[in-house]
């Protein structure tokens, strides 16, 4: 089912479906696999976990350079509330944490490619990035990205059944960044690695300059610039 194809009395059942179906979990594979293309990047389904009630399901693919996890959960009781998370993790992060010991340090494995990857495969420099925020007032999306957002599908979507926007937005991000996006976490490409890993470190050096956070009590969580 091509989400762009569904008018809004399919996309409320297909949100009923998702958010309590018997076969919620199979609901959305298909979902994934109807409006993504993971044939064409060497993906694979690896890893699946679902709910045996309620909304939530876990859905981890593979490739030779990376892996993509897609989280749909739902705090709340309407499927209208459902989000969907994804996140891309390099071929040793495990399924089923955040966070793990790489090389005798403590990482964060799972990242998500809307706050630090974005700008890094735009070419921005750290200072752009936060200029463009005081500027606007928000951090920019990449024009073609921007342009959907403020698309009438978009709209439409956003206001039916959310994680459907969600979905279409990273079939436009595979389209416009490819080889690129995914070359990022592989194993194999440590200099490209670590020109991302200085971009994160930089960028919430800057982001806590500018933003200093709040003291914390107790156990600290782990900082945001260490990732692996």
């Amino acid at each position: 089912m091509k989400i762009e194809d569904l008018d809004n009395e399919m996309l409320g059942a297909l949100g009923d479906s998702l958010h309590k179906g018997p076969h919620h979990g199979e609901t959305f594979r298909g979902l994934l696999e109807s409006n993504l293309d993971f044939a064409r990047w060497g993906f694979r389904l690896s890893h699946t976990a679902y709910r045996d009630t309620g909304p939530g399901a876990t859905l981890i693919y593979d490739s030779d350079r990376c892996r993509v996890r897609f989280d749909l959960a739902n705090p709340e009781r309407y499927p209208i509330f459902d989000e969907l998370y994804v996140r891309y993790g390099r071929l040793h992060a495990p399924n089923d944490d955040a966070e793990m010991i790489w090389r005798g340090e403590k990482c964060r494995c799972w990242h998500s490619p809307m706050i630090e990857l974005l700008p890094f495969l735009e070419g921005q420099s750290v200072e752009e990035v936060f200029r463009c925020k005081a500027k606007v007032g928000k951090y920019a999306w990449p024009p073609f990205l921007e342009a959907y957002k403020q698309s009438e599908e978009s709209h439409r979507l956003r206001r039916m059944y959310p994680p459907a926007a969600v979905i279409r937005e990273e079939r436009l991000i595979w389209e416009h960044y490819g080889d690129r996006l995914f070359d990022v976490f592989d194993l194999r490409r440590p200099e490209l690695w670590e020109k991302y890993r200085r971009f994160v470190h930089d960028y919430w050096t800057e982001h806590d300059r500018l933003f200093p956070p709040r003291p914390i009590l107790g156990d600290q969580p782990l900082p945001r610039d260490k990732i692996c």
